[in-house]
């Protein structure tokens, strides 16, 4: 397979699984990495460079750690982002109502750091939500102990960046991007139990040599 999409997209009868599935894969995955032994384990952020370099549209711009999060406590899948903060703010009421596809929590005594990733597989476009998630992302960062990052998880496939501008958006919001590709990669090497309820990924050299690429340029 030439990326993640085509992953997505594998059935030759047009069915295809729900973003909320694979928001659920990669929420575990983070999970069964973040406890793994091996320190090294990370992800590469990346930047859309989409605008002035469309050949090589993606750069290498640091590493996505793998903190120690869990299923009950510091992890959620679409869940509304406004119940958490009224927990611990109940006459506070500027968080929207918003859901974002995974939330990662990590609480180390007054500090929390709260980490949004929205997903991405096929059919569904960027630009018509990045406002209402930078908006977000801002109003937490206003709360006292807490930080908050925001992350794209798709594939470089995405859609075929001709066809629509998500890649040129993300160029100018400055997001912060994490691939599907580099993900599968890395849960192929540690040998993940959840390759099982996915599919074979079969030979990833093409997956590899696109992202060194990425990283190179």
């Amino acid at each position: 397979m030439e990326s993640a999409t085509q992953l997505f997209r594998q059935r030759k009868d047009g069915f295809c699984h729900s973003e909320s599935r694979w928001s659920a894969v990669a929420q575990m995955a983070f999970i069964w990495m973040s406890k793994e032994k091996n320190k090294d384990t990370y992800l590469n952020v990346f930047k859309s460079q989409y605008i002035k370099k469309k050949k090589n549209w993606l750069r290498a711009d640091s590493k996505f750690a793998f903190l120690n999060w869990s299923v009950l406590e510091s992890s959620i899948v679409e869940g509304n982002i406004k119940d958490y903060f009224l927990h611990y703010f109940p006459k506070d009421t500027d968080i929207p109502n918003m859901k974002p596809d995974i939330v990662l929590i990590d609480k180390k005594n007054d500090e929390t750091n709260i980490v949004i990733i929205e997903v991405k597989t096929v059919g569904a476009k960027v630009k018509g939500n990045i406002e209402n998630y930078k908006d977000l992302v801002e109003k937490i960062n206003l709360k006292p102990g807490y930080t908050c990052e925001l992350y794209y998880l798709m594939s470089y496939g995405h859609e075929d960046s001709k066809l629509h501008a998500d890649w040129s958006v993300l160029d100018e919001y400055d997001m912060n991007i994490l691939l599907w590709e580099d993900l599968f990669i890395n849960m192929e090497k540690l040998k993940c139990p959840l390759r099982d309820f996915i599919t074979p990924f079969g030979d990833m050299k093409k997956w590899n040599k696109k992202i060194s690429e990425f990283k190179e340029g």
